[in-house]
């Protein structure tokens, strides 16, 4: 009797032992990684990932847990979207120009002088071009697409010499990124100059370069206001575009209720969201970079015009070849012309 006892006793304490560790797996949320090349310093994780991040996990009851991971430890910036597909990465924020080519129909954001002003305006328009349009759909095959943002309008900011004219900017040594907005350079009359990101402060500082394409974004959150001294604010350059993807295997496995999540927080809302808060940090960081004594400066109307003829080329040009490769460019051009800030 006392040896049944002791095996009744000892069966309930293993099941009671396997239930609680069921019970704990059962309680452990679904981790995701989240590929970044910014740092956890950078503004825009600040006010719009780590918010982002925030709400789905809020949002999930504890059941998800999202890690970023920064400054490219997890895959080196050009490779974003292949370690997403390759399952590196489960969800990544990739820059499109860092892979010439590869997105054609998105570059098309960094052509000059669009109208789309803000970050809301761009990003919307490049959103809609991706939902109604299969060329654009086709350039981000192979993952879950979440949403896609912009930066706001980039503009010319410079050491030494205002740009009040034209004829100020021949001779400067300008970064430039991408294979368009080298074209732009050229065709207003400066030499561009390409480097990494990380490498902007020492070069100004150093006098190696005599400018740089910046938001105001960009002026504050990497410093630039201090070896900077003038921004023409009124020379539309591009926008930088961004895309936020998930693995499409990990998305396919999601739980109903996990995906749920991130169909709120994604799509059209995603795009809004980041859109609002970047043109709302711009405007701080304007003034902010006017409390450190940038000058803004405008070009007058007439100088304006001319700029907006010389980049018309550019523009022409990058159409004609998308349509040289089957891709509807002229389309894409006048979509989004539709969200041009008035």
């Amino acid at each position: 009797m006392k040896k049944r006892i002791v095996i009744f006793w000892c069966i309930s304490v293993f099941l009671i032992i396997g239930l609680l560790g069921l019970n704990t797996a059962a309680a452990q949320p679904l981790e995701l990684n989240f590929n970044l090349f910014i740092s956890a310093q950078h503004l825009r994780f600040i006010h719009c990932h780590k918010p982002w991040i925030e709400m789905l996990e809020k949002e999930s009851n504890g059941k998800l847990k999202i890690t970023p991971y920064f400054s490219n430890s997890l895959s080196p910036m050009p490779e974003k979207f292949n370690s997403t597909v390759d399952g590196i990465a489960d969800i990544s924020e990739g820059l499109v120009y860092v892979n010439p080519g590869r997105f054609p129909m998105s570059e098309m954001l960094m052509l000059p002088e669009l109208g789309l002003e803000t970050a809301t305006s761009s990003a919307n328009a490049w959103w809609h071009l991706y939902k109604t349009m299969p060329a654009m759909q086709k350039e981000f095959a192979g993952v879950k697409m979440l949403f896609l943002h912009t930066s706001p309008k980039m503009m010319i900011a410079t050491r030494k010499k205002p740009i009040r004219k034209l004829d100020d900017l021949k001779g400067l040594k300008i970064w430039t990124t991408g294979k368009t907005p080298v074209k732009t350079a050229k065709a207003l009359g400066f030499t561009p100059v390409a480097m990494s990101p990380g490498e902007i402060y020492l070069a100004l500082d150093k006098g190696v370069i005599d400018g740089a394409f910046a938001d105001f974004e960009i002026l504050t959150s990497r410093r630039i206001y201090e070896v900077t001294k003038y921004i023409t604010t009124n020379l539309y350059m591009n926008h930088t575009p961004f895309y936020i993807i998930m693995n499409q295997g990990v998305w396919d496995g999601l739980p109903g209720d996990i995906r749920k999540v991130f169909e709120k927080y994604s799509g059209d809302w995603a795009v809004n969201y980041y859109g609002e808060i970047r043109d709302k940090e711009e405007l701080h960081a304007k003034e902010i970079a006017v409390e450190k004594g940038m000058e803004l400066v405008e070009l007058p109307p007439d100088e304006l015009a001319k700029a907006k003829a010389l980049v018309e080329g550019v523009k022409d040009e990058y159409v004609n070849e998308l349509e040289a490769k089957g891709l509807p460019g002229k389309k894409a051009l006048e979509e989004m012309k539709k969200f041009a800030v008035k």
